[in-house]
């Protein structure tokens, strides 16, 4: 250890002074703040001495006065329409750039009349979160990230008023949207593109409300680019809103792979609620509601795609139709424990419950649904088939679904484009589906439970079977195309293999039909294999059982504060960690996994805060300098697990003033710059030994560490 001679501190205090500011020599963040009140001839260092425009911000970008991990903040209440904010300038890994806003009151407002309202555009940026800010009167799109970029978080982002989409993102690599309203925009409201080189990845829409797309545009959608060009894998969009798309549909999910749209809700859209295709792979659409939309789900050329435990309500049309609009054909669906529904007082133009277009369809299987239409004469048809004759039996099979039409006739009531037919007939090529009303509490307020007498509960079929017999994690079955592994970005299903009960699925080999579960079990050949999530001697028909209890645990909002200033004594520092956690069911367990500078874990468990809300606040956890580690672990009642990303950030010793990983002569300078001054212990952190005071007893304990490196 070399300590700094004590005739350079007297030096340092006897001589003029070079006032350095102490964030611009921070090495992990500076504040930067904007409001109307400011002047762009301030340093925009504090609330006191703000900025007053966007251009300056974009200035200081350009002219690297805004380093990597700085924040930039705006006003609340303010409006700022002096042109976009080129964000030109990202974060890193253990320090994300935050642009957001500060003060009290409604979120600042960008009410730009020019192309964007904020623009990323600069390859390799990353680590930026963008959150409360309300984005307004673009001619072209609000938010705009058309560069190679990686971990991008926008947050509570109000978008409105765009003349072209409102959030439009390509090639990015983990991207996170959360908690924003988006709509009358003149295309789409948040649009995830394609793109010919990076691509999208790792994408998550979540707790987000679109409406009012322009004619069109969707609501929410993941597209091809204009050049048919793919955009990526592994997307979830996740409690999501969406309605009124002007032209078009609520979510078009028509590009990508690995797609997971969950506990989402759409009604009055021009087309649909939802529709799939141009080749889509690995889509999984469970536990939403769409109602009052033209076509509830409508369905097109796509490979491996699983629709369960939806309900499809009052379309004008269809609730569900299949229509492979590149001529290119269905390959292996797998439709189950969904209802497809029109109330008795409807009177539009329905003329179908389904309907099939288009010759060609490969392993498709459709089981333990509701077809049921209310009124007593529309439509005429519960089934149509806009070609020569019914898909066979190899290429579709109907297994154990409930039909019924509120004629109370099954007469004439499926027809194969050239004849009608009756239940007798359409047994023929079905014979487990049958014709009962289902018996919902009260479809016509749209209640969808089922009554203690209906013919739906416990006689639905089991999924699939296994195939030989074994032991181990991986299993061999009949057809894996029922179930997923979430992909990576939630947990996979959880099933019963026989009388091995709770089983999770980690991976699946949809060509070898191989499941992987969590823990090793035994089985033997032709034994059950379903969703663990039903009560009963068997699954229910239809999607009211499952709805119930499949969505399973989410952590959105992560976010850690800590004292001003970051202090490693334990009677001044602290840090706070809090994150949202959603479910449908009770959430057992929220605990955080913290690894310290030492390598020792501690694995705690979180406080509730109102409602959803967890937080966790220590002032001796994180006493030692050094870089920690953690993420969050979430289980809930019925076995499902989730893992948050994980994180880290660094705690920098109190010597090293401006937290640049050494002590040197510029923390000497800090304390020259306030020195003499007072406040509360702790108050600065120029005030070394937290005594209140600044003065040589800080620059003894400076010298005692300098050139040390941590």
């Amino acid at each position: 250890m070399k300590k700094i001679p004590l005739l350079i501190i007297i030096n340092i205090l006897v001589s003029p002074i070079v006032y350095i500011n102490i964030e611009n020599v921070l090495a992990d963040s500076n504040t930067y703040y904007v409001a109307n009140a400011g002047s762009d001839s301030n340093n925009g260092l504090s609330s006191s001495t703000p900025w007053k425009t966007i251009g300056k911000v974009n200035t200081a970008m350009n002219a690297g006065t805004i380093k990597t991990g700085d924040d930039i903040f705006f006003k609340r209440g303010d409006t700022f329409s002096d042109t976009y904010l080129n964000v030109r300038v990202g974060g890193g890994s253990s320090n994300y750039m935050i642009i957001g806003a500060y003060g009290n009151g409604q979120k600042p407002v960008f009410n730009n009349t020019g192309l964007h309202s904020i623009l990323l555009n600069t390859n390799g940026l990353g680590y930026i979160t963008i959150q409360d800010l309300i984005l307004r009167n673009t001619s072209s799109t609000s938010l705009c990230a058309i560069a190679y970029l990686t971990n991008i978080v926008i947050s509570r982002v109000n978008v409105s008023d765009s003349g072209h989409d409102g959030i439009f993102v390509d090639d990015t690599i983990g991207l996170k949207i959360e908690n924003c309203v988006v709509h009358d925009c003149d295309l789409c409201c948040i649009c995830l593109y394609g793109s010919p080189s990076h691509r999208l990845s790792n994408t998550m829409v979540l707790n987000c409300t679109a409406y009012n797309s322009g004619p069109g545009g969707d609501n929410i959608q993941i597209h091809v680019d204009d050049f048919d060009n793919d955009c990526g894998s592994n997307h979830l969009i996740r409690n999501c809103t969406s309605y009124n798309a002007g032209d078009e549909d609520g979510f078009d999910i028509s590009a990508g792979k690995n797609i997971i749209i969950d506990n989402c809700e759409t009604w009055g859209n021009d087309d649909t609620g939802i529709v799939i295709g141009n080749l889509v792979t690995n889509v999984t659409v469970q536990n939403c509601y769409f109602h009052e939309d033209y076509f509830g789900m409508y369905i097109g050329d796509a490979i491996n795609v699983i629709l369960r435990n939806n309900i499809a309500y009052n379309a004008d049309r269809s609730p569900l139709d299949f229509y492979p609009t590149q001529g290119m054909g269905i390959y292996s669906y797998t439709i189950y424990n969904n209802d497809f529904l029109h109330p008795s007082s409807y009177s539009g133009t329905i003329n179908r419950i389904v309907g099939f277009n288009y010759d060609y369809y490969d392993d498709v299987s459709i089981k333990n649904n509701i077809f049921a239409a209310f009124h007593a004469s529309t439509p005429d048809k519960l089934f149509k088939v806009y070609t020569a004759i019914i898909p066979p039996s190899d290429e579709v099979i109907f297994d154990t679904n409930l039909w019924w039409h509120g004629s109370g006739s099954s007469t004439n009531k499926w027809w194969n484009g050239a004849s009608n037919m009756n239940l007798a007939g359409w047994q023929t090529y079905y014979p487990t589906d049958n014709f009962d009303n289902p018996e919902f509490l009260d479809v016509e307020n749209a209640v969808f439970s089922l009554t203690s007498t209906s013919p739906c509960i416990d006689t639905g079929v089991w999924l699939t079977q296994t195939n030989g017999a074994g032991s181990g994690t991986t299993i061999i079955v009949d057809d894996a195309s029922y179930f997923t592994d979430g992909y990576g970005l939630i947990s996979g299903d959880i099933i019963f293999i026989g009388n091995d009960i709770n089983l999770k699925i980690t991976d699946i080999n949809y060509n070898s039909n191989q499941i992987t579960v969590n823990r090793s079990i035994t089985w033997t050949n032709n034994e059950y294999v379903s969703l663990s999530s039903y009560s009963g001697s068997k699954p229910d028909i239809g999607a009211y059982e499952f709805i119930q209890n499949e969505p399973g645990p989410l952590i959105t909002d992560i976010f850690l504060t800590t004292s001003n200033p970051l202090d490693t004594d334990p009677l001044y520092g602290w840090i706070n960690i809090t994150c949202e956690v959603t479910d449908n069911i009770p959430v057992q367990q929220v605990k955080i996994n913290i690894t310290k500078p030492d390598g020792t874990v501690n694995n705690v468990s979180m406080d509730v805060y109102g409602t959803n809300i967890y937080y966790f606040n220590s002032n001796t956890i994180f006493s030692d300098c050094g870089t920690y580690y953690y993420y969050i672990w979430v289980y809930d009642t019925n076995q499902n697990t989730i893992t948050s990303d994980h994180y880290n950030f660094s705690m920098a010793p109190n010597w090293d003033i401006n937290r640049d990983t050494a002590c040197n002569i510029l923390d000497f300078t800090l304390i020259s710059n306030n020195y003499n001054e007072a406040g509360q212990n702790g108050w600065i952190r120029q005030d070394v030994d937290n005594n209140g005071e600044i003065n040589v007893l800080d620059l003894v304990v400076i010298s005692t560490h300098y050139e040390e490196e941590w």
